[in-house]
């Protein structure tokens, strides 16, 4: 039995029950860890996803060339044409995607942080 000020006051605790407070609280903690840390990893597959869908659709081997949008010429290379097209009519959605992704990766970073007690 240990005797503790709190307060100006005095009390009486057992070890016992202080001990099963500090597990009780490490528990509650863990539990807070493992939430932030799963709630971040979801994060993270979310903006994975969404990258591996923005290099499969935008990724092209060459860099698009705007001047063949408004050519009338037929390109020697059709595709090319094709993917400059595709990148200039989504080229706001493309900025869509590196925003929602880049949230995500904010998220994921403050919630890993939170987990390990650096805010």
């Amino acid at each position: 039995m240990a005797i503790k000020n709190l307060n100006n006051r005095v009390t009486v605790a057992f070890g016992a029950e202080d001990s099963q407070n500090d597990i009780k609280k490490s528990k509650e903690e863990l539990f807070e860890q493992t939430v932030a840390i799963e709630n971040a990893l979801l994060k993270l597959e979310k903006a994975d996803t969404l990258l591996n869908h923005w290099l499969q659709e935008y990724g092209f081997h060459e860099k698009p060339d705007p001047s063949l949008i408004s050519s009338a010429r037929t390109p020697s290379n059709a595709m090319r044409k094709a993917q400059a097209q595709k990148w200039y009519w989504e080229y706001d959605y493309i900025f869509k995607f590196i925003d929602i992704v880049s949230n995500y990766v904010d998220e994921s970073k403050n919630l890993l942080s939170q987990a390990i007690g650096v805010e």
